[in-house]
């Protein structure tokens, strides 16, 4: 695991790296203040990245929210299949889950100091979210799962019939 601390304002910002399932470096960024009401962490969507975030972490941090967020694999700076760079692909969606589950056990976690952990997450991050909930019901206090990426289950109607 590497990272590197600094201070903006009254923000103690982190970045770094961890290792993720099958060995592929995560990469995470924190957002820590001061006498914080509680910790979010955020679960981003597919093709997108902690960079997008960025607007939306200061106003968390504007009202006393510390942030966790992480670029899952294929994403933004976390490592990826292959060669290309541009390249979004996972072997397994289920390894999303687990580099979220490391993620929250060794770098979120171990700072939380008492304080409530609240989730956001968008798209593919509320699949990745709500799968992580299924699992582990115990981490967060509340969870937003903006349009999450999932299908609803039309029982024994075909899903045109469902759609009418």
């Amino acid at each position: 695991m590497s990272k590197a601390k600094s201070i903006k304002g009254n923000v103690i910002y982190e970045d770094g790296f961890f290792m993720g399932e099958k060995d592929i470096k995560i990469y995470y960024k924190s957002f820590e203040v001061e006498d914080s009401e509680g910790v979010i962490v955020i679960s981003h969507g597919f093709c997108e990245s902690s960079e997008k975030y960025r607007e939306l972490i200061k106003i968390f941090n504007k009202n006393d929210y510390s942030v966790y967020i992480i670029d899952h694999r294929g994403h933004g700076k976390s490592g990826r299949l292959g060669i290309d760079n541009s390249q979004v692909n996972v072997e397994d969606f289920n390894y999303y889950v687990k580099d979220f589950k490391t993620f929250l056990d060794s770098i979120v976690v171990p700072n939380l100091n008492d304080r409530k952990l609240y989730l956001f997450s968008h798209s593919m991050g509320g699949a990745i979210g709500a799968l992580f909930l299924e699992k582990y019901n115990n981490y967060f206090e509340k969870a937003i799962l903006n349009c999450p990426m999932m299908e609803i289950d039309t029982g024994k109607y075909p899903k045109i019939v469902s759609k009418i």
